[in-house]
């Protein structure tokens, strides 16, 4: 598999959907350019973790990142899971065990999240 900054392009777009489970329209932002290779080469980078399911929260269901290459990253408690890998079947399991991808993810569509749901995702972050 190629690294994510080698096949980075800058006009790859990269959306980012805070997936809250709730009835109301989820959060969504864009990654500018820097933000978006940043995320690809830290995804690339993340030590391989195992096929484990990881259970979701009724009131957080994680970070969906789409790229308009086609790949889909859900990052979510700790577990980074790529999907439409080019030549690739089955899902990639990455880990993110101190969380440090996801909170700096979530950071950066901290003006499009309120602040009630932002403090019930981060609350969660330290359990």
């Amino acid at each position: 598999m190629n690294s994510a900054a080698a096949r980075f392009r800058p006009r790859d777009l990269v959306e980012v959907e805070l997936d809250l489970g709730s009835s109301r329209p989820n959060p969504q932002w864009w990654l500018d350019t820097r933000a978006a290779r940043r995320l690809l080469v830290a995804v690339d980078a993340a030590p391989h973790a195992d096929a484990s399911r990881v259970e979701n929260d009724p009131g957080y269901r994680g970070l969906v990142v789409s790229v308009s290459d086609g790949r889909i990253i859900r990052i979510r408690r700790g577990t980074i899971e790529v999907t439409g890998e080019t030549g690739v079947a089955e899902p990639i399991r990455r880990a993110d065990p101190d969380r440090a991808l996801e909170r700096w993810l979530l950071d950066t569509g901290r003006t499009m999240i309120g602040d009630p749901e932002y403090a019930a995702v981060t609350a969660g972050f330290e359990q």
